[in-house]
């Protein structure tokens, strides 16, 4: 597994893109989670992300852009 890409949401939740897809980290439990929706297929590496004004995360993937919604990880 490799990190790609790096993203900080407010105090508590950092995205982590990597090789292998899309993963978020709870800063204030330390828990991680694989986020594996049908927008981010497993094998997608997630090589730059960015946070929209109206907060969904795009994501720059080796399949193109890909537009997610930080609540329902859709």
């Amino acid at each position: 597994l490799t990190v790609k890409s790096l993203l900080l949401e407010g105090d508590e939740t950092l995205w982590v893109g990597t090789n292998k897809g899309l993963n978020k980290f709870n800063r204030r439990t330390g828990t991680a989670e694989y986020v594996g929706t049908g927008h981010i297929p497993d094998a997608m590496v997630i090589a730059g992300m960015v946070q929209g004004p109206d907060g969904w995360l795009w994501l720059a993937t080796n399949k193109g852009l890909v537009k997610v919604d930080p609540h329902t990880q859709e």
